[in-house]
Formats: C-alpha cells, sequence, structure tokens
C-alpha cells in the first residue's frame, strides 16, 4: 500500500510539473496531464494540491479557448482552496505568503470572465472579492457586497479604481454608479515592482514629476484619465506592488497635470470595504 502511494505521488508530481511547463507551448498536453493529477490528487483528499492542480488545467483550458472547461475547472480550484484555508488562523500571515501560487485562482476565474463577447462582470467582481476580502471575511470585518450593492452605495461624483495584478498583465476596473468598464495593459509583477521602487525612492528624496510615476500612471489612469476630471473621490483597491504607490503625486504626461490636482484618493482592501466606507483616508 506504501508503494501505491508513493508511485501515486511520485506520477502526480511528474503530471504537474509537464503541466507547468507546457501550457504555453503545449496547452493540450498540459490540460491532460493537469487532468491527470486532478484525478490522482482527488483520490488523495489533499484541498490545496488539488487548488493548484486545478490552476494549471484551467490556464491550459483557456489558452485552448476552452472558456467554459476552464472556469469549471479554477471553481474547482477555489473551492479546494477555501476548503484548506477553513484549517488555518485566519490571522495568520502564512495564509497570504506561504500559499503562492493558489491565490491567483480568484483573479483567474475573474478574467475568464471577462473574455471580449462573453463578459460577465458581475461573475468577475464576485470572484475578485471573494478573494480580496478573503481575510477580511474570515475576521467578520467585510460583508462581501455584490456589483450591483458596491454600485448603488456609490454617490454620482465617486469611483472605484479596482487593480488585478497577475504575473504578466494588469487589468484595472472602473466603477461608477451608473456603468463599469475594464481595461487591460501588458506589465509583469516584475516591471510593476521596479517603477513602484524608482516612484517610492524619487518619493523620499522628495523629486516630483519622475519618469517611473508617469508610467505608472500609463498603466493605472492613463484608460480613465477622462473619466477621473468628472470625479471628486476615487477609492482604489490596490493589488500587490500597487499598495505601496502614492496615487495623489502621479502625472500626466502630455497635460503634466498631477493627480493631486484633482480628485480626493483614498485607498480600502476591497471594493466591499470601500462601499462599506471601512478605508484608509490617506494615501500612502
Amino acid at each position: 500500500m506504501q508503494s501505491d502511494a508513493l508511485r501515486a505521488r511520485f506520477s502526480r508530481a511528474a503530471l504537474l510539473a509537464s503541466a507547468e511547463v507546457r501550457t504555453r507551448s503545449d496547452p493540450a498536453r498540459a490540460g491532460r496531464d493537469a487532468g491527470h493529477a486532478v484525478a490522482l490528487i482527488a483520490k488523495s483528499g489533499e484541498p490545496m494540491r488539488l487548488a493548484e492542480a486545478s490552476l494549471l488545467e484551467s490556464r491550459a483550458l483557456a489558452k485552448l479557448g476552452r472558456i467554459d472547461e476552464a472556469r469549471v475547472a479554477a471553481e474547482r480550484g477555489i473551492d479546494a482552496f477555501e476548503r484548506a484555508l477553513a484549517s488555518i488562523d485566519p490571522r495568520d500571515p502564512i495564509r497570504i505568503s506561504a500559499l503562492d501560487p493558489a491565490w491567483a485562482l480568484y483573479s483567474d476565474a475573474a478574467r475568464l470572465h471577462l473574455v471580449r463577447g462573453r463578459e460577465d462582470y458581475a461573475v468577475a467582481f464576485a470572484l475578485l472579492e471573494r478573494g480580496r476580502a478573503r481575510t477580511l471575511i474570515d475576521l467578520r470585518r467585510v460583508t462581501p457586497l455584490s456589483l450591483a450593492d458596491v454600485q448603488e452605495r456609490l454617490k454620482s461624483d465617486e469611483a472605484l479604481l479596482l487593480l488585478d495584478q497577475s504575473s504578466s498583465s494588469l487589468v484595472t476596473w472602473w466603477i461608477t454608479s451608473a456603468s463599469v468598464r475594464t481595461a487591460s495593459a501588458n506589465a509583469s509583477v516584475d516591471q510593476v515592482e521596479a517603477l513602484v521602487s524608482s516612484h517610492r525612492r524619487s518619493v523620499d528624496r522628495g523629486e516630483r514629476k519622475n519618469p517611473a510615476w508617469a508610467a505608472l500612471f500609463d498603466l493605472a489612469i492613463g484608460s480613465w484619465w477622462p473619466d477621473l476630471r468628472n470625479t471628486a473621490t476615487v477609492a482604489v483597491i490596490p493589488d500587490g506592488a500597487w499598495s505601496r504607490v502614492a496615487w495623489p503625486a502621479l502625472w500626466e504626461t502630455s497635460s503634466g497635470v498631477e493627480l493631486v490636482s484633482g480628485a480626493g484618493f483614498v485607498i480600502a482592501p476591497s471594493a466591499s470595504g470601500a462601499a462599506s466606507g471601512r478605508w484608509n483616508q490617506d494615501a500612502p
């Protein structure tokens, strides 16, 4: 029995490694291997491993354009991930630092509902909030709101800027009481980290209008600049390195205008938190 268990463990490890390295070059093979790994792991009752395998399967299926199947795999992964989280103290920082890359399931699943022509903003938003507010929910500090609930609570001159940063791209959401729109930009985590580090060094030296500030503006704000001019308050829901940005200092290159001259900016850990009024009134 022990040898059978060891063989199964080695087999699934090989399948997962194959799926991970082949997702871009051979997604069909990656999808098959991840699917076989999912079947093996499901028998062993290890939810975290099932979450990781489901993430790989979902990504391979998405590359093949099999969106419905990719969504099913991602949802399976999220369910498994949350079963694993249930066994961990929600106040333990290991939840955030040691459970990657499975946290990416929420972002991946949300983006599968933003496929052009098949957008479902309400579902995508709910998935992002489900992941972003996860620890807040567990600590009973925030009740997650639906997209419609959030919009209903916004005033006509308020907006939410929600950022979803993946390893290779950034998706920004512009949410007002009247509309929901998204935009995407090619920006890797490493690129954003470098820009934010340069930005923060400039802030510490008392400099203004550093090129990194303008680059960050273009990525996060550029698509929404015309709307921002008619907005009094923007609640930013950052992701990853974006939480270290001094938002009012960013500037638009063609006009030379800094954000500090326009709308007021506040920072919130989630859209539900922002709409509930639980946000940090001082941007970093």
